[in-house]
């Protein structure tokens, strides 16, 4: 306990912000309640203050900042997961994986749901915060996340030796993200997975959907057979929607013209047709 003339040991503010949200969870860990957002880390910060000093726990901010030197790993081994899919596979990985290989009860879907009960991440940013999160709160050995994260990296270095899909898909088309999710949905690839609020989410859930989907190697190689088929099917159903139909009668003389030219110009009959109506078109209407 400190004296009435003694200024009140207090914790200062750290350079990484990780060290913040560990204290909060180690005080948690012994019955303290902590309100503030993790979000905040400033106001979490001046809330540990306040429980330490008005708990008499002075003493125990030194245990805490050697705990946190011990348990915490550094930033480097996460460098590989930067990048807007990768983040994703982890992410959706953690949040499938069960309670007990975290935790000795059931209390929870996950250890994920656990720690985050209310939020779900809408960016790469905050996925990539929420993982350092995660493995920051997990009560364990500093080699057992070491050995954890070290797993997922090489899990994500051998998806990629596969054969990746949707090579096809843009971000900026909308419409195909959303039939390409759809079609992720009736497959039952995306169980687990949260729904992505923007195109650009859709179509990075989509790559993740899949490289985290449970299903057999000749399942997913069938189902990239199946969703390219009928990518093929829906383009050209949609092209034919903006074409209408013209049925003419030309000279013998003029077809055989006709597809000389489609010959010579390495183009279809149609194409032919409509590049010649173009240019007369510009020609005449100004």
């Amino acid at each position: 306990m400190n004296h009435n003339n003694q200024k009140p040991l207090k914790i200062e503010k750290p350079k990484d912000t990780r060290l913040i949200y560990y204290y909060a969870n180690q005080l948690r860990d012994i019955g303290l309640t902590i309100n503030s957002s993790p979000f905040c880390p400033s106001d979490m910060l001046t809330e540990i203050n306040e429980l330490i000093q008005s708990n008499n726990y002075e003493n125990y901010i030194s245990d805490i900042k050697n705990n946190a030197e011990e348990n915490l790993i550094e930033i480097e081994n996460f460098n590989w997961i930067e990048s807007d899919v990768a983040c994703c596979y982890v992410w959706n990985l953690i949040k499938k994986m069960p309670t007990n290989l975290f935790l000795n009860n059931d209390d929870y879907t996950n250890f994920y749901d656990r720690i985050f009960p209310l939020h779900n991440p809408t960016s790469t940013t905050e996925r990539y915060e929420m993982i350092i999160k995660f493995f920051d709160v997990w009560n364990t050995h500093k080699q057992n996340k070491l050995n954890f994260i070290h797993t997922l990296k090489t899990q994500w270095s051998n998806t990629l030796t596969k054969k990746q899909p949707f090579k096809w898909l843009q971000v900026d088309n909308e419409e195909l993200c959303d039939w390409v999710w759809e079609y992720l949905i009736r497959a039952g690839a995306t169980l687990g997975i949260a729904t992505p609020i923007n195109n650009s989410e859709k179509y990075i859930f989509c790559h993740s959907a899949f490289h985290t989907w449970s299903a057999s190697l000749e399942t997913k190689e069938l189902f990239l057979i199946k969703i390219s088929k009928a990518k093929n099917q829906l383009l050209f159903r949609r092209k034919l929607n903006k074409k209408k139909s013209l049925n003419i009668y030309i000279e013998e003389k003029a077809k055989d013209n006709l597809e000389h030219l489609c010959k010579i110009t390495n183009r279809k009959i149609n194409e032919t047709i409509e590049y010649l109506i173009n240019e007369e078109y510009k020609k005449h209407v100004k």
